[in-house]
Order: structure tokens, then C-alpha cells, then sequence
């Protein structure tokens, strides 16, 4: 894996937004109060970022885009954590999720829409990432993309969000991506890495190399917070955390 497409020259103040765990990500402190529309895309039973990016900006608009958090889910998500519960008179708070869920969700400017992000819409229950942007392309929006996979299909089209500030992105399976990463970087020269780290849940290849990590971009168009540096480093923060607290820590 070609490593040299992580480092950075940009050097920003970045703080942590969400739990300390799998669900927290680094971002530019400045990008928050800028920021009038955060745009998530995968949200699964941890909304913990766009929870402290709204405590932090109380005018944020937030629309979440998660086709798999429906009444199915919910259902056998409750049934299984009261069974747990029962059985290991542990994680109680996991029979409460969904009423969390609905608190979070029935707030005024924060949406959570099922529909699954596609780069060619096939039925109703997809929406095509051309629809987002061009919906949204004036916004100054954050975005971030935990999409399992789907991100290669879409990344390209991130470049019509005309005055998003910066994004982050948890890239899977990157020993197999690495050159669709180096070549949406080389193609987008405006978007530049802050921070990147490893996601310790995801794996490693056979050189016993991290196979997911997060990144976290600025737009150069749009971000002006930031200083850039004579030489090229991998960036690494005292807010970063291991995804799994159980599990080893994986070094880039």
C-alpha cells in the first residue's frame, strides 16, 4: 500500500466531534460555526457526530441518508438488546436507542431520509448523489460518508458541492482502493488531507497494514483556516482514539 497518499502539507486546529470510539471524527474547529448544512451519509445507531456538531452550532440544518435505519431495524434492534439485557444484565441503555433516536430526529432542521446513495438510481428507495448535489450545491456544508464500500461509486461527484468547506470520509478495503484514492486526489486538487487515522475495527492486509482508515478533507476554495508546511507529515492528533477500545491500535 502506497502510504504516501495519506501525508499532508496542511496543518489545521482540529477537534474531535462524537464519542471518543467508532463514530468520532477530527475535524477543523473553524469549519463548525461556518458550517450551515451538515450532510451525513450512513448513519447506523450512532448519530454522536451530528449530535456535537449541532450542540456546537445550534442554526446547523442536518439531513442524515440511511436507507437500512427503518421500522424493521428498529424492531429486531429493541427485541435483541431486550433479550441481551435479560440474559447478561448488561448494555440496558441499548433498549433505549430508538427513543433516543426519535428525539434526536424530531428536532426542527434535522432530518433522517431512508434512502440508499447511488451514482444511477434504480427505484424509489434509491436517491442519486447528482440529486444531492445539485440540490445542495450552494450550501456551505460538512459532509460526512461512512457508506461501507459505496464510496468509490460516488466520490467524483463531490466536486459539484461548490461551497462545501470539507468532508470526511472512512475509506474501506484501501489496499484494494489505494489508486482510487490517488487519483480522486489528483484530480481534485482543491480537496486536501488534515487528518487521517485508522480504524482498528476493520482489519488488516498481509503486510499487517490498516485496511480502513478515516480521512479528513478541506475544501482550499472555501477553507482558509489552515497553514501549510515546508515538508509532508502523516498526520497524528491526541484526540484520535481507537475505534474498538478492546482491539490493538492500528498505526499507519
Amino acid at each position: 500500500m502506497k502510504k504516501n497518499i495519506f501525508s499532508t502539507q496542511y496543518k489545521v486546529n482540529l477537534t474531535r466531534l462524537g464519542n471518543n470510539y467508532d463514530g468520532g471524527y477530527l475535524i477543523p474547529k473553524s469549519i463548525i460555526k461556518k458550517t450551515n448544512l451538515l450532510l451525513s451519509f450512513g448513519l447506523g445507531t450512532d448519530w454522536s457526530f451530528e449530535k456535537s456538531f449541532k450542540k456546537m452550532n445550534r442554526n446547523l440544518k442536518i439531513n442524515c441518508y440511511d436507507h437500512t435505519i427503518n421500522r424493521k431495524f428498529w424492531y429486531e434492534h429493541t427485541l435483541i438488546s431486550i433479550f441481551f439485557y435479560i440474559k447478561n444484565f448488561k448494555n440496558f441503555n441499548n433498549i433505549l436507542t430508538f427513543f433516543k433516536y426519535k428525539k434526536f430526529f424530531s428536532q426542527k432542521n434535522v432530518k433522517h431520509i431512508q434512502k440508499k446513495i447511488v451514482s444511477n438510481k434504480f427505484n424509489s428507495h434509491d436517491i442519486s448523489i447528482d440529486e444531492i448535489t445539485k440540490r445542495f450545491k450552494n450550501e456551505k456544508l460538512f459532509l460526512k460518508m461512512d457508506i461501507e464500500g459505496d464510496e468509490y461509486r460516488i466520490i467524483e461527484k463531490l466536486k459539484y458541492f461548490k461551497k462545501m468547506i470539507g468532508f470526511v470520509i472512512e475509506f474501506h478495503n484501501i489496499d484494494l482502493h489505494h489508486e482510487k484514492i490517488s487519483y480522486f486526489l489528483k484530480k481534485n486538487k482543491n480537496f486536501k488531507i488534515v487528518h487521517v487515522s485508522s480504524n482498528n475495527m476493520g482489519g488488516i492486509n498481509q503486510k499487517n497494514e490498516p485496511i480502513v482508515v478515516e480521512i479528513t478533507f478541506i475544501n482550499l476554495k472555501t477553507f482558509s483556516d489552515f497553514k501549510k508546511l515546508k515538508s509532508k507529515f502523516i498526520s497524528k492528533n491526541n484526540l484520535d482514539f481507537p475505534n474498538d477500545p478492546q482491539k490493538k491500535d492500528l498505526i499507519l
